[in-house]
């Protein structure tokens, strides 16, 4: 029996209590004490003699590096793994958005709308993964868990099924070579019976497998029902049995409301025959989204779900490292069985893997029709074999949760009941400032969103007498609408979006000479993505004085740990968001740009220098400002951490905050400077600086890309493998401008929108991933303009995969006054 962890700590993790308990592990809510955040972490026990442990963690080091690098909005992140006192454990995200199956079990079928917004982004991740070389192998409602803002996310990538006991029966895939891999799997049924694949049964797993399995997802999303579901004795059997040889129930006939295009589409993902369905995640995206539009009222679908590259790479099922290119190429993936015959009582024993089948004495595995004699063997065989399967069903340690998973622990970090947030109306709050020098407790209330990927932006201009306006809009791309959130007389400096997408703090400036009966201090205001609840939180200390470098925490609960940095003139403030209380202020001479939150205690601040400084040598630093620490009120010394050259530099953290990436070009970092600056030319570098894990000192600096010709003035991390970067040369007409993408090893580059008209620029306010990238991961956004004139700022989206990007936001366009400065705050589902 697995020991009870709560109040003990494992590597750097103080365990709060179990969540899930299983036959060979247990998942705990715990307290990361270097970042200060919750997580999930899972914990395996060893079992077996000590030859089997060694090779037990050797795997499971091997399997969770490879895992760990699976870096994909829809797939369940692995932060750290590690080993203790005969544990190895596993460290996720602790998601408290609920799983399928529990939305499931509240709301039996959902409508189909809803239903293809979660299965897209699934076959999204399963694309991505197949592409890597990885099969989940065990797709379930259960393995389907929900961020905050409702994104799907796939969890349980293919660790436990292949660290649950000590021999191998791995099956060879024509025109691959097996590789060096330490036994962990003793060959038994890897999955759940009710999603599995009949090849997956007879121990043959392919990549359509899992189209199969998440075929049946769908179906049971749309019907409420599974198709095989039984209340006899030996469901499992009579469950594998059906998935072998029994057509599933046709949809129509659980759900008249479905069009028999849509039925068709999931019914050919459930052929028997894997060569008869989908050949990848890809082709199953393309033949839904020919249907989609027909059942989304919307011109926009293409927008919120890109197609996906069809690609037909073949999978090692058992592979755990994508092979190389040129074992790929020449690979050649072949399917040596067809469509099975309903069975006879001699292959009723394909349906068990071959391992399983030596373990019950049939003697020979005599494929001819049984004679009078070996009948009576057979029967009694397969009373045998029942008992088998019964006897492991009831084992302390393989039925349950290796053989076939009732439940996935992974699965159960969640609150026991999952209930989609429902939009509470706001109380009453106040847009007047507050005393001098204090700050106002923020008044939240939920909003449930209607899973709409969305942009919010900020628009500000002066009309013809010189009054100012502010304008926060948001554009939902589904509907391809955009949308006043709020009107304001004030010009919006500063917007940004909250990490769970329901709030926009912002500030505000006001300098309408003569038009305003007593000048105005700038106010630090807070909005519900709905437009209500507007509040001030804060007010200058003088109509003088301007609040500027916003920066909001992401907050694990931003009910109690939401964070801001911005300055007030010269003054540097911190304060605690939803309880108004001002955690930490100092002056200083020094120019601080907030980079990002390590968490809601410390943050990276960019060091600029002062205004004496000398600017042909100067050098910005990267500083750590920790709440905790008591600084002097004035001037305090921030011991740089890295530095970089002030001038057309850039650098942004990955969102797993172990690694920083730098960019560096030759020249000023300025655009149309008309000979005032030095030109941006190239060479340029990106380099990588990660943290040593043991002293998290930051060790010395890796170029991944360097361009004798591209000038490079932002890089944006958008996943720990991923990065966006602009290139702006002085020369506008090269074609080269414009934004690219490459990945965090330097391969991949790829340009994916060009820009000759103007000045390229991400998010100026905020650098977490959804302040550039959706939500889901799927599209990305951009401003360009001149720094020289009104009125030329547009705002664009664009898909990761490519295509030319769509203006939503220009002059005149979209309800933009003339003249307007246009800001992106961030993405959010609304």
């Amino acid at each position: 029996m697995i020991q009870d962890l709560t109040g003990q700590q494992i590597g750097h993790y103080h365990i709060i209590q179990p969540i899930e308990r299983g036959g060979m592990a247990t998942v705990y809510l715990a307290r990361d004490i270097h970042l200060r955040r919750e997580v999930a972490i899972k914990v395996f026990q060893e079992q077996g003699d000590q030859q089997h442990s060694s090779e037990f963690f050797q795997r499971f080091t091997h399997e969770a590096q490879v895992v760990a690098r699976l870096d994909h909005p829809n797939i369940l992140l692995v932060h750290d793994y590690g080993e203790q006192d005969h544990l190895a454990y596993l460290v996720m995200p602790y998601l408290a958005g609920g799983s399928l199956k529990q939305l499931l079990k509240e709301r039996g079928t959902l409508p189909i709308t809803e239903a293809l917004q979660i299965i897209f982004p699934l076959l999204d991740a399963l694309h991505y993964a197949h592409d890597r070389g990885l099969i989940h192998r065990d797709i379930k409602p259960g393995n389907i868990l929900f961020k905050n803002n409702q994104v799907p996310v796939l969890a349980d990538f293919g660790l436990v099924k292949e660290m649950v006991t000590h021999n191998t029966d791995k099956v060879p895939v024509p025109g691959f070579a097996m590789n060096n891999q330490l036994p962990l799997s003793n060959g038994l049924l890897m999955g759940t019976p009710n999603y599995m694949a009949p090849e997956q049964i007879r121990g043959q797993v392919q990549p359509q497998s899992d189209i199969y399995s998440l075929g049946l997802v769908l179906y049971e999303m749309l019907t409420g029902q599974l198709p095989y579901a039984t209340e006899t004795q030996n469901r499992a059997l009579t469950i594998l049995y059906k998935q072998l040889y029994e057509s599933p129930r046709p949809i129509v006939e659980l759900n008249a409301h479905i069009p028999s295009q849509l039925a068709a589409a999931v019914m050919h993902a459930l052929q028997k025959d894997a060569t008869q369905r989908y050949q990848s995640a890809a082709d199953f995206s393309q033949a839904l989204r020919a249907i989609a539009p027909l059942e989304i009222d919307h011109p926009s679908f293409e927008a919120l779900f890109p197609p996906l590259e069809s690609h037909t790479s073949p999978i090692d099922p058992n592979a755990t490292i994508p092979l190389p290119p040129e074992q790929q190429a020449a690979a050649a993936y072949s399917t040596t069985h067809g469509q099975q015959p309903h069975p006879s009582s001699s292959n009723v024993s394909k349906l068990l893997p071959n391992k399983l089948k030596e373990s019950i004495p049939y003697g020979e595995q005599n494929t001819s029709l049984p004679t009078r004699k070996n009948r009576i063997s057979f029967l009694l065989y397969g009373l045998l074999t029942i008992c088998v399967l019964a006897a492991l069903s009831f084992a302390s340690i393989g039925f349950p949760s290796i053989f076939f998973p009732k439940t996935n622990a992974l699965s159960t970090m969640l609150p026991p009941s999952w209930q989609p947030a429902a939009t509470v109306p706001m109380p009453a709050t106040q847009t007047n400032c507050p005393p001098a020098g204090k700050a106002r407790a923020a008044v939240l209330a939920p909003y449930q969103a209607q899973g709409h990927n969305a942009i919010i932006y900020a628009s500000s201009f002066y009309d013809q007498v010189g009054r100012a306006h502010g304008t926060i809009m948001s554009f939902d791309i589904v509907k391809s609408l955009a949308h006043p959130i709020i009107t304001i007389p004030e010009l919006i400096t500063n917007a940004q979006v909250s990490s769970d997408g329901q709030w926009i703090i912002f500030s505000t400036y006001n300098d309408s000479a003569g038009t305003l009966p007593t000048p105005t201090r700038s106010r630090i205001q807070l909005v519900r993505v709905d437009g209500q609840g507007l509040q001030t939180l804060y007010c200058s200390s003088s109509t003088e004085a301007s609040l500027q470098n916003l920066l909001a925490s992401p907050g694990a609960s931003l009910e109690k740990d939401w964070s801001l940095f911005f300055a007030d003139g010269s003054t540097l403030i911190t304060l605690n968001i939803a309880t108004g209380e001002i955690l930490q202020k100092f002056s200083s001479r020094h120019s601080y740009q907030p980079v990002t939150w390590l968490n809601n205690q410390d943050l990276y601040l960019l060091d600029n220098g002062t205004p004496d400084q000398d600017n042909a040598a100067a050098q910005s630093k990267l500083v750590q400002l920790m709440l905790n620490n008591p600084l002097p009120s004035a001037d305090p010394n921030l011991p740089a951490e890295i530095q970089l050259p002030a001038a057309c530099s850039d650098l942004d953290f990955s969102p797993d905050m172990r690694t920083i990436f730098i960019g560096h070009c030759s020249g000023s970092g300025q655009r149309d400077c008309s000979g005032a600056c030095t030109p941006n030319a190239g060479p340029s570098t990106i380099a990588s600086i990660k943290q040593n894990t043991e002293s998290f000192n930051w060790n010395k600096a890796s170029p991944i890309f360097t361009s004798s010709v591209l000038a490079i003035t932002r890089v944006r991390a958008i996943t720990s493998s991923s990065l966006l970067f602009l290139v702006g040369n002085d020369d506008l007409y090269n074609n080269q401008n414009g934004i690219w993408k490459i990945n965090a090893d330097g391969s991949g580059l790829r340009q994916l929108a060009v820009e000759s008209s103007g000045v390229c620029t991400f998010n100026r306010f905020s650098q977490y991933p959804w302040s550039n990238l959706a939500r889901d991961g799927s599209m990305y956004a951009f401003k360009t303009g001149s720094p020289q004139a009104l009125g030329e700022d547009r705002l664009f989206i664009g898909s990761l995969r490519g295509g030319t990007p769509t203006v939503i936001a220009a002059d005149g366009k979209n309800n933009v006054d003339p003249g307007s400065q246009l800001d992106i705050a961030g993405w959010t589902i609304i």
